[in-house]
C-alpha cells in the first residue's frame, strides 16, 4: 500500500452566519468557539455548532490540551490524564451550555454536514474530502460564503490531527503488474496535483504542491499550513484499534452516560487489553 491523500480536520463555517452574530474572523480558541457559538444562536436562531461524534472529531480537543492516547516513544498508555480529562470536559460543555445542540448518536457526520450546507449550522469540523459536497449546499452556491480556519486552539496549542488514505493492492491478485502500473501512475506529482486541482484533496508528494494547478486551488492552500504542523497519530501497527474504544467512549460521554473521568478510565482498560506490556 501507498499513501493516496493525506489530510486533517479545519472548522469549517458559514461566513455570513458569523457576520450576522458580529464576527468577521472566526474564532480562534476554544474559548471563542463557545462563545461564537452561543451568540450564532442568540442572533440568528440556528444552531452555532454541530459536533461529529467520531473518535478522529475528537482528537483536537486532546491535542489542544496537550494530550495524547499513547506515548509510543517510552510504551505508555496516556489516554486516561488530566489533559484528556480538560479536552473532555470542554467538549461536554460545549453541549451543556448550548453551544452546540446534543448530536445524535448515529449518523452525526451526515447531520452536521447537511445542517452547514442548509444553513441550520454556523460552524462543523471536517476536512478536505468534504468540501466538494459541502459547495453542493444551497448556503455554498456562493462560493466565498465558506470559510475555512484552523481548528480552535486549547489551552496549549491547535490540535489539528493527520488521517489518509491509501491505495492497496492485494497480494493474491491475478494482475500484480497492472496494479502496479496504475498505482505508479496515480500517484505521480502529476496525477496528484489533478485531483488535488478538482476535488480539492491534499497530496502525499511534497513535489506536487509545487504544481501551478495545486497552488491555483485556494482550498489547497489553506489546508497545506495546517497540515504542515499537523499532529501525527500513534505510527504502530495497533494504531487501528485506537478508535473502537475512544468512539464508544465519546458517544457514551455526549450521551450523558459518563463522565469524562469515568469515560477516559473505561478507554483505558480496553487498551491495556490491546497493550498488556506498556505501562
Amino acid at each position: 500500500a501507498v499513501p493516496q491523500v493525506t489530510d486533517t480536520l479545519a472548522l469549517i463555517y458559514n461566513k455570513r452566519l458569523l457576520k450576522e452574530a458580529g464576527w468577521d474572523k472566526p474564532p480562534a480558541t476554544v474559548e471563542e468557539l463557545k462563545k461564537a457559538a452561543l451568540e450564532v444562536k442568540d442572533k440568528t436562531g440556528v444552531n452555532g455548532l454541530a459536533l461529529n461524534v467520531d473518535a478522529y472529531f475528537l482528537l483536537p480537543f486532546m491535542y489542544g490540551e496537550g494530550g495524547d492516547m499513547l506515548d509510543v516513544q517510552n510504551k505508555k498508555i496516556t489516554i486516561n490524564s488530566p489533559e484528556n480529562v480538560k479536552a473532555m470536559g470542554i467538549v461536554s460543555d460545549l453541549i451543556a451550555s448550548g453551544a452546540a445542540p446534543k448530536p445524535a448518536i448515529q449518523d452525526s457526520y451526515a447531520n452536521a454536514m447537511t445542517a452547514l450546507k442548509d444553513g441550520k449550522t454556523a460552524m462543523i469540523y471536517n476536512g478536505p474530502w468534504a468540501l466538494s459536497e459541502i459547495y453542493q449546499g444551497k448556503e455554498f452556491k456562493d462560493k466565498e460564503n465558506l470559510g475555512i480556519a484552523p481548528v480552535p486552539a486549547g489551552s496549549v496549542k491547535a490540535g489539528a490531527p493527520t488521517g489518509g488514505w491509501n491505495y492497496a493492492i492485494y497480494a493474491g491478485s491475478k494482475n500484480i503488474e497492472a496494479s502496479y502500473e496504475f498505482l505508479r501512475f496515480m500517484s505521480t506529482p502529476e496525477a496528484q496535483a489533478k485531483i488535488a486541482k478538482e476535488i480539492s484533496l491534499l497530496p502525499t508528494r511534497t513535489s506536487a504542491y509545487d504544481n501551478p494547478d495545486v497552488q491555483g486551488n485556494a482550498d489547497v492552500a489553506v489546508f497545506k499550513p495546517i497540515i504542515d504542523t499537523a499532529t501525527a497519530r500513534p505510527w504502530i501497527p495497533e494504531g487501528g484499534q485506537l478508535f473502537q474504544p475512544l468512539l464508544e467512549g465519546y458517544q457514551a460521554l455526549v450521551g450523558g452516560k459518563t463522565t469524562p473521568e469515568e469515560m477516559l478510565t473505561t478507554v483505558d482498560e480496553k487498551y491495556r487489553g490491546i497493550f498488556k506490556d506498556w505501562s
